[in-house]
């Protein structure tokens, strides 16, 4: 009797991969995505609480929000 093929879905692949892929495949993403830390930095930095935390969906509290982007734009920036 054959036996049944299988079907194996595919794992989709984590995000922090598809970031470093993109990193490395392109000369110009570094820049973009300094740019885009800076004006998420400023963004979290110009909301209150509350629209931090609707705009974050709840997930993360705004003071932790606002200090990861600002760990990620100082690494990004040599200012640590």
């Amino acid at each position: 009797m054959p036996r049944e093929k299988k079907t194996t879905e595919q794992k989709p692949i984590p995000m922090d991969k598809r970031i470093k892929r993109v990193l490395d495949d392109s000369w110009i993403a570094p820049v973009y995505f300094n740019a885009a830390i800076t004006e998420l930095l400023n963004k979290f930095n110009a909301m209150n609480d509350e629209e931090l935390t609707k705009y974050m969906e709840g997930l993360i509290a705004p003071t932790t929000a606002r200090a990861h982007v600002k760990e990620i734009y100082n690494r990004l920036n040599n200012s640590e």
